[in-house]
């Protein structure tokens, strides 16, 4: 990061390279839309390289500091389209199919197993932004809790409380569109 404050391209090149997919997969986890997410993504990697300066390592790790930025991006962007909610292409659930070649599992599987990704995804995307967030940054992203809350800008404890009531309600959505 020193480096990359110093405007050294190769470090930022570097850093986009360790750390661009990790915050795709939790823009797209946060956005409905693939194409949304990549620019937020995009937005993300320009406040790397523009606001390298206000990084302090003494505060924070990297990622911590990065999934926070990309958390406020897809907050205004959830904010500033909340009464739209597109799907493209590759979220759509018959494009998404795998087609890999090794060990294909059968069609049933692959639908079953299809079914309940967008089940998941859905009851996600109905939970309040705040669990949302706890949740795909502690499953999905698999960071510790410790940075959850500092990224979400709340004590362990809280965010703690947080998981679990975001995990009730998930399970209990989950419960009601499998009842349905």
């Amino acid at each position: 990061m020193a480096a990359v404050t110093q405007g050294n391209e190769n470090a930022f090149q570097r850093l986009l390279h360790l750390h661009v997919d990790t915050i795709n997969r939790f823009a797209r986890r946060m956005i409905a839309n693939s194409h949304e997410a990549d620019d937020i993504t995009q937005e993300a990697m320009l406040r790397l390289w523009q606001q390298a300066g206000k990084f302090d390592p003494q505060r924070s790790k990297l990622t911590t500091w990065l999934h926070r930025i990309t958390r406020n991006l897809c907050i205004d962007h959830l904010r500033r389209n909340a009464r739209f909610t597109r799907l493209d292409d590759s979220d759509n659930p018959i494009t998404a199919i795998s087609t890999s070649n090794a060990q294909t599992p059968s069609p049933e599987t692959e639908l079953e197993s299809l079914d309940i990704k967008n089940r998941v995804q859905s009851a996600l995307f109905d939970l309040p932004e705040r669990q949302r967030s706890a949740l795909v940054l502690s499953y999905y992203q698999q960071l510790s809790n410790m940075a959850v809350a500092e990224i979400l800008d709340t004590s362990l404890s809280a965010t703690e409380s947080l998981l679990a009531r975001a995990r009730r309600n998930l399970k209990t959505k989950l419960e009601e569109t499998h009842e349905q």
